[in-house]
């Protein structure tokens, strides 16, 4: 073990970590299941920068999913907003959240984009998974009931949102993972009810 840094609270939950051009870390997590946070370290794991992102709206959180680097070391935080059913700890997802940081922890922007899924006894989470290409566009692939069926999203360097697309393929149920290799992108998932 080179080296391990604890959060610096109890409250803090890890979801995932990219790696920069430099060897950098970027970690993506949420606190007391309510805020995004972003933190960096060098590859020797000093601290350098944290940030946090809120929905800013009474009872609805937000959750990273993925964490990407781009070719100038800015960082892509990819994951939801939710809000909790009455008496329910389950999360039902009503967007999709994208946060872009420079290498020095600046807010480049902000997307949300509108979908839902339905969380209900079959215990179905909401899975998504971004990759980014060589010119710096962010694809997003996940599934959802509204709109309903395998999502594709795609949003270029500048944060405009260029593709947005539903396909249902007569009953896709969830979502698996995503591949993107030139400019063919992959969606796998399975067939059923959520």
């Amino acid at each position: 073990t080179d080296w391990i840094r604890p959060a610096d609270n109890y409250l803090k939950s890890g979801s995932m970590i990219a790696r920069d051009n430099t060897d950098n870390l970027i970690v993506a997590g949420y606190i007391q299941n309510q805020n995004i946070y972003t933190r960096k370290y060098d590859k020797f794991g000093n601290f350098l920068w944290e940030r946090t992102d809120s929905s800013g709206i009474h009872l609805i959180y937000e959750k990273p999913v993925w964490v990407n680097c781009d070719f100038y070391n800015n960082a892509y935080v990819v994951g939801y907003r939710y809000s909790h059913g009455s008496g329910s700890s389950n999360d039902f997802p009503n967007a999709v959240v994208v946060l872009k940081y420079d290498s020095v922890g600046t807010l480049l922007w902000r997307q949300i984009v509108s979908i839902s899924l339905a969380v209900g006894s079959s215990g179905a989470v909401f899975n998504m998974k971004s990759e980014i290409d060589n010119s710096g566009n962010l694809y997003i692939g996940t599934v959802a009931t509204s709109p309903l069926g395998f999502v594709l999203l795609k949003f270029n360097p500048g944060g405009t949102l260029v593709i947005n697309t539903t396909n249902n393929l007569n009953g896709i149920g969830s979502f698996s993972s995503m591949r993107l290799k030139g400019n063919k992108v992959v969606l796998t998932g399975r067939f059923g009810s959520f």
